[in-house]
């Protein structure tokens, strides 16, 4: 199903912002980081629409994967981007289920003219929330692989950023290149103690898609990734009860009106 067209689902008077409501595309790597926007099964690639508001797409793992997803967004006129989900902490203070705010990524996007910021958008949503989850406004780093290791989070902590990703300076650099504002919010799982077992990782597809047979597979020849599971396991329900409740604010576009664009510059 397809999302309908911007001018029909995506502007509305919105209360408590400044203007009217701009649709927001919602960019996800996994399926399952949609359910609760949803509350159904998300096939990888197909926008859905959320509300007047908010469309999203699972585009899959990865920064090809959420180029794509992002474009697609973008060619339905979304005025706004988030790249939404899990990501991994990389601060040994923050804890599994801390909602990360990201305006920034590592390494550094190059800069673009005339590219507007999320700044008043991102200390509205901030406000917002302060009350209902653990939040931090932090740098996403976003190397091309999954990070596994302690020592590969804290050399990524080292840059300054608070999380990482795969998907979200993709998404910042499509937002950037068509001149409208995005935000990261992306909800901490596997902080820097808290280590993804190998047999899981390699148990998830590109699509996010997890396989049973390869992950007992792979257990079979790591069997101490066994006791890392109930861990892996509590941090995953604390991070879904926080992105349950950032998608509670879906449905008023997350906050983001056409007033802050228009003062950013990025108004379409």
């Amino acid at each position: 199903m397809s999302a309908r067209g911007a001018s029909d689902a995506g502007r509305a008077d919105g209360g408590g912002g400044s203007g009217s409501l701009a649709t927001v595309g919602i960019v996800a790597a996994l399926p399952a980081e949609l359910r609760c926007l949803l509350h159904t099964a998300v096939p990888v690639g197909e926008t859905r629409t959320v509300n007047r508001y908010v469309r999203a797409q699972a585009g899959g793992i990865g920064a090809a994967a959420a180029r794509r997803a992002a474009a697609s967004l973008i060619a339905e006129r979304v005025g706004a981007l988030v790249s939404w989900g899990f990501a991994a902490g990389l601060d040994p203070a923050l804890v599994p289920g801390t909602l990360v705010i990201g305006q920034q990524v590592e390494p550094p996007l190059p800069p673009v003219p005339g590219a507007p910021d999320a700044v008043v958008w991102a200390v509205r949503l901030a406000a917002r929330l302060r009350d209902r989850v653990p939040l931090v406004a932090g740098t996403i780093a976003c190397p091309d692989h999954v990070v596994r290791t302690a020592d590969e989070k804290r050399a990524l902590g080292a840059t300054g950023a608070v999380a990482a990703d795969m998907e979200t300076a993709a998404v910042a650099a499509a937002a950037a290149a068509a001149g409208i504002p995005w935000l990261a919010l992306r909800v901490l799982v596997d902080t820097v103690d808290v280590i993804v077992p190998e047999s899981v990782a390699m148990a998830i597809d590109a699509d996010g898609r997890f396989e049973m047979t390869s992950f007992l597979s792979a257990v079979i020849r790591r069997p101490m990734d066994l006791a890392r599971l109930p861990a892996l396991a509590s941090a995953y329900r604390r991070a879904m009860r926080t992105l349950d409740a950032v998608a509670r604010s879906a449905e008023n576009g997350f906050l983001f009106a056409t007033g802050e664009m228009a003062a950013t510059g990025g108004a379409r």
